[in-house]
């Protein structure tokens, strides 16, 4: 008899001792593009191995959870055999959030959808209803929730997964409603699907496994676009296993009065959060541009006294930038306010919304090269503004302080660095600043009172000479610096003293 006929008699025999479990409900159901299907709530427990698997041949086959006949069966589809090789998560998540929110924006319908390629037969080989409840709990996760003013929730849920192992990649979507949506609030959500779009293509550019990784941003811009009267906060969250070293997690939310963003990533940690509470402290657009760059120049110059990379800065300053972007118009009608303040506003505040950002992260240039640097950063840094407002005076004051301690380890005469042999260079790094501006304005007169500056800078350097594991020489350079002006004086004026901010030199 030959070995195909021995096979289908064991095939047969096992068919028929199996026995129906209608109770069973892990796996879950699952369609395979090669025919078989996996009923829900149906397994077959086999008394003995239906298939020898040293003749079956290993195939990359896709299934799915349900029927594939719809425009984002077709994307996922697509994204399937496109990240199969080397296409990496971002051709895995692409047109996945333009497809979703305009679909359902549309039809108002709740979908959802698995789907996976995988490896059929073989010693290593899945089935098709494995194959998809693998998918349904892969570990990397994406969940955008939109809220309106009407307390209805719009939620979207990814999950995805690149293991090129029997199961290659999974992609798993959902997206549902608490309620209908008025035609309204079905534009409002139609009206994000590109700002997620193309903050799925920066989480996806973001999701690798590589140590040798350089990140790139990632654009929230998109998703802070909406209307307040409508929508009242959008918020993102990812978050990744730990396999997946690029991105770790990602917490965004936006409303009317606040923005914030949260990142873990190879580079480091970044945070920041704006507080939108505060109309009157708000500038011109000019202005806000002008001390936005402002305050990037101080965190270059933070990044190069701690001698970080920049990686984790470049982070930092693209979502600073973008949280800072088209502030919500705010709702009413504002009192119109004194030429006089506003011009001091332009003069002697920032412009810019209140806001606590930070920084931290190791750093190394072994990446590159030999190693011969390596160290760890934190930078802190804030803005906080009062504004009362009277009917016969207005009061505001602004400070802005920040902090930075890092500790770079360096090797001498170029040598590749190596902790566990005792010799190397310590530097420590502990500075911290603060700047204050504040006037009052006469309402009825319409001038400015009273405007006062206070600036105090503190640095310091701390340096080890490390030679057979003990301190052979030590060294400490301090600078202070601590004024305080009458802006009103003859000898301040024409003076930009925000260009003389809480940054460091």
């Amino acid at each position: 008899m030959s070995i195909a006929a021995v096979s289908l008699a064991s095939l047969s025999q096992s068919l028929s001792s199996a026995t129906i479990n209608t109770a069973t409900t892990s796996p879950s159901a699952a369609s395979s593009t090669d025919g078989t299907v996996a009923a829900s709530n149906v397994s077959l427990q086999a008394t003995s191995v239906a298939v020898d698997p040293t003749y079956s041949f290993p195939q990359m086959r896709y299934s799915w959870a349900s029927s594939v006949n719809d425009d984002i069966s077709e994307v996922m589809r697509g994204n399937l055999r496109a990240s199969a090789g080397n296409g990496g998560i971002a051709a895995l998540l692409k047109g996945l959030g333009s497809s979703l929110l305009g679909r359902f924006s549309s039809t108002q319908t709740a979908y959802s959808q698995v789907g996976t390629n995988y490896i059929s037969g073989g010693t290593a080989g899945v089935s098709a209803a494995d194959a998809v409840w693998k998918a349904q709990y892969a570990e990397n996760t994406i969940s955008l929730t939109l809220t309106t003013t009407s307390n209805k929730q719009v939620t979207v849920a990814i999950a995805f997964d690149q293991t090129h192992q029997e199961v290659n990649n999974s992609l798993s979507v959902q997206i549902s409603s608490t309620a209908t949506l008025t035609q309204e609030e079905s534009a409002a959500i139609a009206a994000l699907a590109t700002g997620f779009e193309t903050a799925l293509q920066g989480i996806g550019r973001n999701s690798t496994t590589s140590q040798q990784t350089t990140l790139s941003t990632i654009d929230v811009s998109g998703l802070m676009d909406f209307d307040p009267a409508v929508l009242a906060s959008v918020d993102l969250k990812v978050s990744e296993a730990a396999r997946y070293v690029g991105l770790k997690s990602l917490d965004f939310h936006a409303d009317s009065s606040s923005r914030r963003f949260a990142m873990k990533g190879i580079d480091g940690d970044v945070s920041v959060k704006v507080d939108l509470s505060q109309p009157l402290a708000i500038g011109s657009k000019a202005q806000q541009q002008a001390s936005i760059e402002r305050y990037l120049k101080q965190f270059d110059a933070a990044n190069a006294r701690a001698q970080g990379e920049a990686q984790l800065v470049g982070q930092f300053k693209s979502i600073f930038s973008q949280l800072h972007s088209s502030y919500p118009t705010p709702s009413g009608t504002a009192k119109p306010l004194p030429s006089a303040f506003t011009a001091a506003r332009e003069q002697w505040l920032s412009g810019l919304a209140d806001f606590q950002a930070s920084m931290s992260g190791e750093f190394s240039n072994g990446l590159s090269g030999k190693l011969t640097k390596s160290g760890e950063l934190d930078y802190l840094v804030s803005q906080k503004t009062t504004v009362i407002s009277g009917n016969t005076r207005i009061r505001a004051a602004q400070s802005e302080s920040a902090a930075l301690t890092a500790t770079i380890m360096k090797s001498r005469n170029n040598a590749t660095l190596d902790i566990g042999l005792g010799n190397y260079d310590v530097f420590k790094i502990s500075d911290s600043s603060s700047f204050s501006t504040g006037f009052s304005i006469n309402v009825r007169d319409d001038y400015v009172e009273t405007a006062t500056l206070k600036r105090i800078v503190s640095q310091l350097m701390h340096y080890e000479k490390i030679v057979n594991y003990k301190a052979e020489d030590t060294r400490e350079t301090a600078k202070s610096l601590s004024d305080e002006k009458d802006l009103l004086a003859p000898e301040t004026q024409g003076i930009d003293w925000r260009q003389l901010g809480s940054g460091f030199a």
